[in-house]
This record gives structure tokens, sequence and C-alpha cells, in this order.
């Protein structure tokens, strides 16, 4: 029986490709080890998508390589296959010497919800280099495994603002629990962003903690927790509020006052007359806006 053309040439094809698929990993591992860098990658990149146990034994093996582009451009291979021993050569690669090795494989590694992998990239978050415990956080954050909930609140704890920031961001969602006790955290950075994010709910622990950060000693975050305490508009909010026309920095004692006209409640009227001889000319012309938007809602 004879086969149409176009099935023909699929059997020609596929007669060309296959015999040389043997030649073709052997050119490609040679390539790995001594061809140019741009030559390297290329060989990496190829010998990765190929469905060939010894492309991925050539990988698993370059990726000890004695240069660290050639392990780089190894494990850049690996990970691009499916091959179960990938996984373990990018966790080694996971304690390399080299910092660009480290940050390599965690960052292949992110997604990667096998066991060994959350296993690895807990251990990552305790490493010496900030970019690395950076991405090392980042990466089970997205994996979202259960065993990493300690080793995060962990690193939340020692790890610098931005990383902190990062964590909060990506981590609070709702969750307003997380939020208040951020709101004690050390760096008035994190205070603040919690603040701020805590000022968009609708929940009375949210103003109890806003109301509490109204007496912290940092003047920049007795002011965000006064803006906070607008947003919210909640009535409680007004002895602390009153409290705070009496506040040292002259920043907090405006916002105060901007903060009882908004809310527009009257037993805020005596002190904000009282602030009218504040020796500040911006308090005095928040008491009086304030005064006269009481008033305007009394009509």
């Amino acid at each position: 029986m004879r086969l149409s053309p176009i099935l023909a040439a699929l059997v020609v094809l596929a007669l060309m490709v296959m015999p040389s698929t043997a030649d073709e990993v052997d050119d490609l591992i040679l390539e790995l080890k001594y061809g140019t860098p741009e030559i390297q990658e290329k060989a990496a990149q190829t010998l990765g998508v190929i469905d060939d146990k010894r492309a991925i034994d050539a990988l698993i093996e370059a990726s000890k390589d004695e240069s660290v582009l050639i392990r780089f451009y190894a494990i850049g291979g690996l990970s691009e296959t499916d091959d179960e021993r990938a996984v373990d050569a990018l966790i080694e690669a996971t304690k390399d010497e080299s910092d660009l090795i480290r940050f390599a494989a965690i960052a292949f590694l992110e997604g990667n919800d096998d066991e060994r992998a959350v296993d690895a990239l807990i251990e990552a978050t305790k490493d010496e280099s900030d970019l690395i415990r950076f991405y090392a956080i980042k990466a089970l954050i997205e994996i979202g495994d259960e065993r990493a909930v300690d080793p995060l609140i962990q690193a939340f704890k020692n790890e610098s603002d931005f990383s902190k920031f990062w964590l909060m961001i990506n981590m609070h969602g709702d969750d307003i629990d997380v939020l208040i006790e951020a709101t004690k955290d050390e760096s008035d950075f994190i205070r603040c962003y919690a603040i701020e994010s805590l000022s968009y709910t609708n929940d009375e622990r949210a103003v109890d903690a806003l109301i509490e950060a109204t007496k912290d000693e940092s003047d920049l975050i007795r002011f965000y927790a006064i803006t906070g305490l607008i947003e919210i508009g909640n009535e409680r909010a007004v002895d602390p509020l009153i409290d705070a026309l009496k506040d040292e920095y002259p920043g907090v004692r405006l916002a105060a006052a901007k903060a009882l006209g908004e809310i527009g409640d009257e037993s805020a009227v005596d002190p904000l007359i009282q602030a009218l001889k504040d020796d500040n000319k911006g308090v005095r012309t928040a008491a009086l806006e304030a005064l006269v938007a009481i008033e305007a809602r009394s009509l």
C-alpha cells in the first residue's frame, strides 16, 4: 500500500530527525563543555528540552562544573525539564558557594511544590545574602506550603524593612490580626503601612489599634494613626483625637483638628476653640475649619 504524499513526507522527516538525536545530544554536550559562553547557554537550553536521559545526565554533571558560568547555564537547562532528577540538582545548587548559582536555583524552584524543594527554600531563608533570602521568601509564598508558615513568620521578624513590607503586602490579605500585630513592629516603615491598611477596614479591632497608635513615641506614627482614623470616621476616635490636639508635634495637632472636623462630633467644639490659640498657624486654621464643619452639620 502506497503512502499519501503528505504522510510519506512526515515519515521521511521523522527518519531524518530520529537518527540524528543521539549525535545531536553528543554535540550539545561538547558545546556545553567547550563552547563560547553564547554557545554554552544555547546548548544548556536545548539539552533541557530534549527528552533524552543523556541530556539530563550531562546537565546534572555540568551543574557541578568548576566554572560558575557553566553551572549557571546548566541549572537553567535543568529548569526546563520535568525530570525529577533535575529537582535534586536544583536543590543541591541552593547550597552552591556562588551567590549567583544559589539565587538562580531558588528562582527556578519558585512554583515547585515538591516537598524537597520546599525544604530547600525554607533553609534558604537563612542565607547570608539579603537577595537570596528575599527570593526564597518570595518562592515560599508562591508555593503556599503550610510547612513554610513558621519560617515565614520568623523571616518577617528578622528581615529588612523592604522584605517585611513585601511579605506584608503578599501575606496579610484580609488578616486584621497580622496588621494589628504589625502596628507594634519596631520599624516605623512597617507600622505606617499597617496603620494605612487598617484605615481601610471597618473592623472594631482596627479602630482600637489606630487609637493605641495615637500614643506612639514616633511623631510620624501618631500622624498616620490620626489620618487613619479620619478614613474610618469612627466616633470612638473622638476622645483620642481631642487628646491629640495637645500633641507636641504640630503636624499631629493639625491632623487631629482636621479629623475632628471630619467626624463632626459636638464634644470636640470646646477643645477646638482652645486650639484656636495654638502657636502654629496651620493648627489654628484647621481648628477653625473643623468648627465651621461641625456647625454646618448642626444646621
